[in-house]
């Protein structure tokens, strides 16, 4: 748009013509009456297209319970995401069905028709919400997605093999823990899961399961113990062996020691 200034006539000053149709507001200016006009230019002055977007939230009922559950592997979804379309994927975990309903939905998971790792994921019962987007300029040419099916993926007990260290005593409370190692863990079937307990035991319970190459807060065992014992879960196969030449912790808390043990 065209914005002109109306002044008074005073000599040798050339005049703008007021027109007032199109005048939008009379100022004053140190005594001095001005007004501003809007002056159409004659053409338009900007444009738009409408755009539509259409989405449809999906939320599966929990999972059914899965015996033994070692830990959950992948999620994969199949069928086609054409251009102009996304899917999203969300999990909640819980270790109770009841649970569910006051966990959060973690993520997104963003590439789940080329497979997501979901071996994070710690709760026994999980829900997937699925999101499905398009974007469109019209009503007639929506790309719309095909969703044929999703699949999760486990491992349960049963075939591992567990070792347990000797129950180190610290002279300071464990707060964090990095833990490293090194092996060999490229087939599919496969898998080592490494857990702390604070205390001398061998039941499952009392351990809390860690990522290695990761700094992990140790908030599942005892607050004010000054032990820790590793176990180490090995599952495989005939066909799947798992191997693991050594590994090496770095704990941190009330103090530091260093265990070359």
């Amino acid at each position: 748009m065209l914005v002109g200034l109306g002044i008074t006539a005073q000599d040798n000053i050339m005049t703008l013509q007021r027109n007032r149709i199109y005048i939008t507001k009379d100022l004053k200016l140190d005594g001095e009456t001005f007004g501003v006009f809007y002056y159409p230019k004659g053409a338009p002055s900007y444009s738009a297209t409408r755009s539509f977007r259409f989405a449809a939230v999906f939320d599966s009922l929990p999972s059914e319970s899965i015996e033994n559950l070692f830990s959950w592997k992948d999620m994969i979804l199949f069928g086609e995401i054409p251009e102009g379309s996304r899917v999203n994927l969300y999990i909640k975990s819980a270790d109770t069905i009841g649970g569910l309903d006051s966990s959060d939905w973690g993520n997104p998971y963003m590439n789940g028709i080329y497979g997501e790792d979901i071996s994070s994921i710690t709760g026994n019962y999980i829900s997937v919400r699925i999101v499905i987007e398009s974007y469109s300029e019209g009503l007639d040419i929506v790309a719309a997605p095909r969703i044929d099916k999703l699949t999760l993926t486990a491992f349960t007990y049963g075939s591992e093999e567990k070792l347990f260290t000797k129950t180190f005593d610290l002279s300071f409370v464990p707060k964090h823990i990095v833990l490293t190692y090194n092996g060999d863990e490229e087939q599919e079937n496969s898998l080592l899961q490494f857990a702390f307990a604070g205390k001398e035991s061998i039941e499952d319970s009392d351990y809390q399961t860690i990522s290695p190459n990761k700094i992990v807060k140790l908030d599942k065992i005892p607050e004010f113990t000054q032990k820790v014992k590793l176990m180490v879960r090995a599952l495989g196969s005939n066909q799947t062996p798992v191997s693991m030449d050594c590994f090496a912790i770095t704990l941190g808390g009330d103090g530091r020691s260093q265990l070359n043990q």
